[in-house]
């Protein structure tokens, strides 16, 4: 009966519980709380289910006359299945909470391991930045302590010390006998002048050496007797030469150096003294910026035009001036920069620590995200148990429920719940970056005054010589004038004595001796008369050689003060440079010349002179004189005055031309190549102008010399060439 009656009541869709619900989990599977869930859902649906048929087959055991215990003690065992059964689903939620818990604790320690990493890398480029730091201060010390006193210096504006390589490579390069020239050379990096970088590799490097102690950057520019107008460094300018006995340029490099040392002669005296100039510089290859030193050593008196020392970094901007090293701002600086390196050695300090703590807390935040995982990998085993077991209790409960009779077997005991561990790792160091900006070394500007030529003296030197000469001449005079005066008394004392022999020797020719005797008297009268004349002649000669050495004298003092006009630069008059010729040709023997020197001290120009004045310009290298008419020594005057020859395109055509057509007229062949390139530049410019000039002057100045008029070119004229000889 009672089987009959659970039969009845029994669902026919209960078959279904006898299967086991199995969930796989692991600790990366996102799926495994949902799947869990689902089955704990499905779970409560059944125990509802089942408490239902449970409550009908209770009110139906109640109808029953007679129920008996098995029956009882089934309904109860059925009973206590469903309770079972809803512990074990509780149990199965409670570890679903605890696996989004593990789960929870898992991304934070991973969170908190990004973040270490994060830290650790930032802080890593920290210590880097101070490592740079401190290995730029460490070699800005090094260039200070190894830069000699009583030199020059100038740096970059975003000048940093570069990292020279532990074995650098040394390239040594000896340049070619320059006069008035530059070299192209090669470096391993390239060079920043202004907001220019110049190339310094292969034959495209824009770099050149000048035989005038500069360096000049795009071209190679060897002016002589002003700054470079490009960027440049002129490190100790003058118009020097690499010529000579002890003479030369040697260029050396290394992976940030370039090294230059010039061992020169002043131009036209190879047999003179040297001067020793050199120049090291440090350049950061990856900016181009740089910083270099100066020295000099040797002859440093009597140079033409110069020293010159400073830097012009761009094109048409002031020439910067070096600053000068001494000893005492040299100590000061290195205390300073000692300072900065035990700032910068701090400070790397510090950012090491800060590093070494973050790191620490990444390998804590690496050992809690492990830990953590350790525990998610236990929750999803508790929970994964628990899911098996809430299908078993379902299918105990089923069948339970299905067999009311059956002996309900022992009770599923809830296994043990997965412990909780929740660790937080929470250690955040805020990084500190620190980076001192790097003190440069104030930089004190100091103006190098130009040292005065020395004024040629040869003119005075010249005139007193001739002063000296017309004394002497005045003294030889008044000799000669005693002398004749001697001679008239001899030659009366002579007549004299003559007379009386004959007048003794006629005794007895009275009359004839009277008449003798007077003519004789009347010729020693005559005779002591043209003595007497004779005497005062020689007064009078000797005289008129006192007025004309005074004459001498006025003239030689008027010439002193035309020499100190010309030399103050004011402009003669027409009646001055008359004098001033006359007295340069006054002496002036065939075959012999007039001095370049002399001429320029007189302060009259070669144009002034006839045409046919020979001049001597220069000697050449085997110390022969070389000489030129003025005519000529004027056009070459106006050629290397490229102002001067550009006017004169416009307003004397054939003077130009003619002046064009004497270059090289005072040079050796390879003299007049290097000077017809060091005017090519303004017959290109004043070519087109010659030409229209000359077309509008119809030829008729064409076959003209064109002396040209004016005073002679400035001491630091291209033309005047300075000090050299011409």
């Amino acid at each position: 009966m009672l089987l009959t009656l659970w039969m009845i009541f029994s669902p026919a869709d209960y078959a279904h519980a006898d299967e086991t619900n199995t969930v796989q989990v692991s600790p990366s599977d996102p799926t495994i709380t949902e799947n869990a869930t689902a089955t704990i859902e499905v779970a409560n649906t059944e125990i509802s289910q089942a408490e239902t048929y449970i409550e009908a087959i209770e009110n139906n055991a109640t109808a029953i006359t007679s129920p008996t215990e098995a029956i009882t003690a089934t309904i109860a065992e059925a009973q206590d299945s469903i309770i079972q059964a809803q512990a074990v689903v509780d149990s199965a939620a409670v570890a679903v909470t605890q696996v989004d818990s593990a789960i929870v604790l898992v991304e934070e320690a991973e969170e908190n391991v990004e973040i270490a990493e994060v830290e650790v890398e930032l802080q890593t480029e920290v210590v880097a930045i101070a490592t740079t730091n401190l290995i730029n201060a460490e070699n800005t010390l090094a260039q200070l302590e190894n830069t000699p006193s009583d030199s020059t210096t100038y740096t970059t504006e975003g000048y940093v010390a570069p990292v020279a390589p532990e074995t650098p490579t040394v390239n040594t390069t000896t340049l070619p006998v320059m006069y008035d020239g530059s070299t192209k050379i090669e470096t391993p990096f390239d060079i920043k002048m202004g907001d220019i970088v110049y190339n310094g590799q292969g034959a495209d490097s824009q770099i050149y050496v000048t035989s005038k102690a500069t360096i000049t950057f795009g071209i190679g520019d060897h002016i002589w007797w002003d700054f470079p107008q490009g960027a440049h460094i002129s490190v100790y300018g003058s118009d020097f030469m690499s010529g000579g006995a002890g003479a030369g340029i040697t260029v050396t490099t290394t992976e940030t150096t370039l090294a230059v040392d010039w061992d020169l002669h002043r131009f036209g005296d190879s047999n003179g003294p040297v001067t020793n100039v050199n120049w090291t510089m440090t350049v950061n290859p990856d900016t181009g910026e740089w910083t270099g030193i100066g020295t000099v050593s040797g002859n440093t008196t009597n140079l033409y035009n110069g020293p010159r020392i400073g830097v012009r970094e761009t094109v048409g901007q002031p020439v910067e001036q070096m600053t000068n090293v001494t000893n005492e701002n040299l100590t000061e600086q290195i205390q300073i920069q000692e300072a900065v390196v035990e700032d910068k050695t701090e400070i790397k300090a510090i950012e090491v620590s800060i590093l070494q703590t973050l790191t620490q807390l990444k390998i804590e935040a690496e050992e809690d995200l492990v830990e953590a995982e350790q525990n998610l990998e236990e929750a999803h085993e508790v929970l994964e148990t628990t899911i098996n077991q809430v299908g078993i209790a379902i299918a105990y409960m089923n069948t339970s429920v299905n067999e009311a009779r059956s002996e309900v077997n022992n009770v599923l005991e809830q296994e043990e719940v997965a412990r909780q561990a929740s660790l937080a790792a929470q250690a955040a160091a805020q990084a500190a970056q620190a980076a001192a900006a790097e003190a440069e070394a104030a930089q004190a500007a100091a103006e190098q005054a130009e040292a005065d030529r020395i004024a040629a003296e040869e003119a005075a030197a010249q005139a007193e010589a001739e002063a000296e000469q017309a004394e002497a001449d005045r003294i030889a005079a008044e000799e000669a004038a005693d002398q004749a005066a001697q001679e008239a008394a001899e030659q009366e004392e002579a007549a004299a004595q003559a007379a009386a022999e004959a007048a003794e020797a006629e005794a007895e020719e009275a009359r004839q001796a009277e008449e003798d005797a007077k003519a004789e008297a009347e010729a020693k009268e005559a005779e002591a008369e043209d003595a007497r004349q004779a005497e005062e002649d020689a007064k009078a000669e000797a005289k008129s050689k006192e007025q004309e050495e005074e004459e001498a004298k006025a003239i030689e003092e008027e010439l002193k003060e035309i020499a100190e006009d010309a030399k103050d630069g004011k402009e003669l008059t027409e009646e001055q440079k008359e004098k001033v010729i006359e007295a340069l040709l006054e002496d002036l023997k065939p075959g012999e010349s007039i001095s370049a020197a002399a001429i320029q001290a007189s302060g009259v120009s070669y144009a002034d002179l006839p045409p046919s004045t020979p001049i001597e310009v220069r000697t050449d290298e085997n110390g022969n004189a070389l000489v030129i008419t003025a005519a000529v020594a004027a056009n070459i005057e106006l050629v290397q005055d490229p102002g001067a020859l550009l006017t004169a395109a416009f307003t004397d055509p054939g003077a130009a031309l003619a002046a064009l057509g004497s270059i090289g007229a005072d040079m050796t062949e390879a003299e007049r190549e290097e000077a017809t390139d060091m005017v090519v530049a303004t017959v290109v410019a004043a070519g087109a102008a010659i030409n229209a000039a000359a077309v509008a002057a119809g030829g008729a100045t064409g076959g003209s010399t064109g002396g040209g008029s004016g005073g002679g070119s400035g001491a630091n004229s291209p033309g005047s060439r300075g000090g050299r000889k011409w």
